[in-house]
Order: structure tokens, then C-alpha cells, then sequence
């Protein structure tokens, strides 16, 4: 992981104060994916939160900024930035799935409430009316 951190930084020092574009963008989510496989959630998400200007990917910075979150126990900002996603694309099982986790509700009736709530929210989406 050291090796391509540091391979990483080196090169991004090199495209520092230049428009951001797309190859940048992945470069700095690859080294916030490498942070992630080493357990290192917090300065993942620090990195990502640092460079949000420069990350193009918007859809792939929001789902990892909710998965951080949640791994590193920041529930309600995992379950917001999950909401953000929702309104994105309401068909989107994953991120409905996600959004209920944050919200840490076991209980079948909470779950079945707060995902009627986010139907409300979108009432022509599909997916969570068709869901039993």
C-alpha cells in the first residue's frame, strides 16, 4: 500500500495547479480505494473531503463518502449522503439498502417506515413500490 501511495502522491505533485480532469479525479479515488483496503477509513475520508473539487466523479464520491461514514460509525452523515444518492437515481437497491442501515434500525417496522418515507419522496419510482 506505502509503495503506491507514495508512487500516487509523487505523481499528483506533478499536476498540482493545473485544471482538474478526468485521470486526476481517478487518481485521487484510487488512493482514497487504497486507504480503504488498509482499514484506513478516517484518512480516507479526509482525503476525499480534501479533494472534492478536483474529484469529477460525483456518483463515485458520494458512495464512498456514505460508506465511510458508516464504517467509521458517522451514521446520520452516512444516511444523508445515501439520501442525496436516492434522489440521484430512487431505483437504485443499494443505496435504499444503505440509507436504512445508517439509520441503524433493526426493527422491520422502522425499516418499512423510513423507506416509505423516501418513497413519498419519489412517488413514480418503481422500485420501492413494487418492494413488499
Amino acid at each position: 500500500m506505502r509503495t503506491h501511495l507514495t508512487s500516487s502522491k509523487t505523481f499528483r505533485k506533478t499536476q498540482e495547479g493545473k485544471p482538474a480532469d478526468y485521470e486526476f479525479s481517478e487518481l485521487l479515488l484510487y488512493e482514497a480505494s487504497i486507504m480503504v483496503e488498509a482499514g484506513k477509513f478516517k484518512e480516507a475520508l479526509s482525503h476525499i473531503y480534501s479533494h472534492r473539487d478536483s474529484i469529477l466523479d460525483i456518483q463515485s464520491w458520494l458512495e464512498m463518502a456514505g460508506d465511510l461514514h458508516a464504517r467509521i460509525g458517522e451514521h446520520q452523515d452516512s444516511a444523508d449522503v445515501f439520501e442525496t444518492l436516492y434522489h440521484r437515481n430512487p431505483e437504485n437497491a443499494t443505496y435504499i439498502e444503505s440509507y436504512v442501515r445508517a439509520h441503524n434500525h433493526y426493527n422491520a417496522e422502522e425499516s418499512i417506515q423510513l423507506c416509505q418515507n423516501l418513497q413519498d419522496l419519489h412517488p413514480r419510482a418503481e422500485l420501492l413500490s413494487t418492494t413488499p
